[in-house]
């Protein structure tokens, strides 16, 4: 598997055969050229706090009532139950899509501009785990919430991109377990054992991870996405989807934000 001879992204030797593929082989292409862009201002907590809760509220209400559900052979895009057109502070106006659930996930597509059929120019891209306390109350057991909030603010909201997405999804609490079982693991975690997140998880019955990304996988390609620069730290996010992927841009713990600046400089041909 070739990577990207630009930007910054993991080894793929034995990920993509390890990994639980969802849909086709994910490939990784060259990027197309384009514009620079910079990190806007930090976040103040109390702004972040609030956009995060607006997030989650829209894409709740979204949704519609219906749980119909994909079988496991299934491949292709999937059909959203509905769609709105909202502002979000800080971003600006979006597009809002609810998929159906597939293997016990629904993603929400929250898409700015363009995405669709570009050539191979790649758009900014998260795939985020529904996570409660991380998400809404702010949780300092994950960085779920500030990795959201600084990608909304900073890369969705940033107009030198003028577009991109992002696929939340609801069902992936605690790797997949829902919240109750995530309590019950930080029991675990924090117990005399000193058990990892994994290790916990495995104790309660449950693989070290219970997610699937089919339905993101389906949702890029209802979108008709090409190409993605994707922002994680996560592998399996890589193994699965199906959309060539441009670069990964990393989270950084210290300073609290996506180091993206050189990835995108270097995918557009400038300077670093």
């Amino acid at each position: 598997m070739r990577v990207a001879s630009h930007g910054i992204c993991w080894p793929l030797d034995g990920l993509i055969s390890a990994a639980p593929l969802r849909c086709r082989t994910p490939q990784i292409f060259n990027a197309t050229r384009g514009h620079h862009c910079q990190h806007g201002s930090a976040i103040a907590g109390v702004m972040a706090a609030s956009l995060a809760r607006e997030f989650l509220f829209q894409a709740g209400r979204l949704c519609s009532r219906s749980t119909r559900t994909f079988g496991s052979g299934c491949t292709g895009p999937a059909e959203p139950e509905s769609m709105a057109t909202e502002v979000f502070r800080g971003v600006g106006e979006v597009r809002v899509f609810a998929y159906p659930v597939q293997d016990g996930a629904r993603c929400i597509a929250v898409v700015r501009g363009s995405v669709s059929r570009l050539g191979g120019v790649p758009i900014p891209l998260r795939i985020h785990s529904e996570c409660l306390l991380g998400d809404v109350f702010d949780s300092t057991r994950c960085q779920c919430g500030p990795q959201l909030r600084d990608f909304m603010l900073n890369v969705l909201g940033n107009d030198e991109h003028r577009n991109g997405a992002i696929l939340y999804m609801q069902g992936h609490e605690g790797k997949g377990i829902g919240l109750s079982n995530k309590l019950r693991s930080y029991v675990l975690q924090d117990g005399s054992e000193q058990l990892s997140e994994e290790d916990a998880n495995i104790r309660l019955g449950f693989a070290p991870d219970e997610r699937s990304f089919r339905a993101a996988a389906a949702a890029l390609e209802h979108l008709e996405v090409d190409s993605v620069v994707l922002y994680t730290d996560n592998r399996r996010k890589v193994a699965g989807i199906s959309t060539a992927i441009a670069a990964v841009v990393p989270w950084s713990s210290r300073e609290q934000r996506w180091i993206d600046e050189a990835v995108w400089a270097r995918i557009r041909g400038q300077p670093t």
